[in-house]
C-alpha cells in the first residue's frame, strides 16, 4: 500500500470545543492549584482560555460544562472512596 493510501486510512481526531474547554478548565484547574492560586485567578485563566481557543462556547456554556465536570467529578469520587455507595446516590 503506498503512503497515499495509508494517509488517507489515518483518522484524523480534533476535539470539539466542549472537549477542548474541559481540558483547558481542567489543567487551568489542576495548575492553579500546584501554584497555589486563587480561585478568581484560576477562573480567569480559564475564562481567557475560553475566549481565545472556544470562542463559539458561551460563558454559559463554559459554566454549565464547569457544573456537568465537577458533579461528574465528585460523584466519581464517591465511589473511589466509599465501596459502600448506593447506585441512586449516584443519579
Amino acid at each position: 500500500m503506498n503512503s497515499e493510501k495509508i494517509k488517507k486510512r489515518v483518522m484524523k481526531m480534533e476535539l470539539s470545543e466542549r472537549e477542548k474547554f474541559i481540558v483547558h478548565f481542567m489543567a487551568a484547574t489542576l495548575f492553579g492549584m500546584k501554584e497555589n492560586a486563587s480561585e478568581y485567578a484560576i477562573s480567569s485563566a480559564v475564562e481567557k482560555l475560553r475566549k481565545a481557543r472556544c470562542e463559539n462556547l458561551t460563558v454559559a456554556d463554559g459554566q454549565r460544562l464547569i457544573d456537568a465536570v465537577l458533579d461528574e467529578a465528585t460523584r466519581g469520587t464517591m465511589i473511589i472512596t466509599d465501596r459502600n455507595v448506593r447506585s441512586e446516590d449516584l443519579v
